[in-house]
């Protein structure tokens, strides 16, 4: 997997882990603070053998480590977002 795939899929683990937190608060009073979180998905043999990877890093440098262990992710079907409205700004 690229590093640019790595990160993708990373970004998209994390926004997803945001949201849970957000609706689920109490979870991070099981993450120790300053602690490094690495999410493992056990659907995706290859991202989840990379973030362990990171994780074995982060403890050899003497990091807490938190894992996340998640079986998949839902599809998503559709955005969230209601009425949304852009606005571009130009310099002047």
């Amino acid at each position: 997997m690229t590093e640019e795939k790595l990160f993708q899929k990373n970004v998209i683990l994390g926004g997803e882990f945001t949201k849970y937190v957000l609706d689920h608060p109490e979870i991070l009073d099981e993450i120790p603070r300053g602690a490094h979180v690495f999410i493992l998905p056990q659907d995706d043999p290859e991202l989840l053998e990379a973030n362990i990877r990171m994780a074995d890093k982060a403890l050899i440098d003497g990091e807490t480590v938190v894992y996340v262990k998640v079986d998949k992710l839902r599809p998503e079907t559709h955005s969230r977002l209601v009425n949304p409205r852009l606005e571009v700004a130009a310099a002047a």
